[in-house]
């Protein structure tokens, strides 16, 4: 996105921000939701609900032009899409990373700066999605 006036440009920013900490919030609470042990369509609701907080916040990221927050929320998404077809329970140590995962998530967001670039570090953070996307594939293998 090319915005040639920079207030108008941080106001975008700051509103981008802003959503993407709800997006988080409700990723967040899903992980939650599901931790505790939801079942049936229950869960299938959780996991429609975080797919999509994910989903939204890579069309966030993209509309601002932040590719590191987008590749990001495509990562979530694929997680939550494999979950869709998989009705297993994750393990605890795999609650751990997701908890991880989001507070490295909560930094990278409050990293962006005024010019809308990714001042934090996202290397932590996608080896943990690589982490869970694997355990996801050997949970059915």
């Amino acid at each position: 996105m090319q915005i040639n006036d920079p207030e108008f440009f941080k106001q975008i920013l700051s509103m981008f921000k802003m959503e993407a900490r709800e997006h988080l919030e409700s990723i967040t609470k899903g992980i939650e939701s599901l931790n505790s042990g939801v079942s049936g369509e229950e869960r299938k609701e959780v996991v429609d609900t975080i797919f999509r907080a994910a989903h939204s916040l890579k069309g966030a990221a993209r509309t601002v032009g932040i590719s590191e927050l987008e590749e990001i929320g495509q990562s979530f998404e694929k997680i939550f899409s494999m979950l869709r077809q998989k009705a297993a329970e994750l393990s605890e140590d795999t609650y751990e990373i997701f908890s991880i995962a989001e507070e490295q998530l909560g930094a990278l967001i409050d990293s962006v700066d005024d010019e809308g670039k990714v001042t934090g570090d996202k290397s932590e953070l996608v080896r943990l999605m690589g982490q869970i996307q694997e355990r996801i594939v050997l949970m059915n293998a």
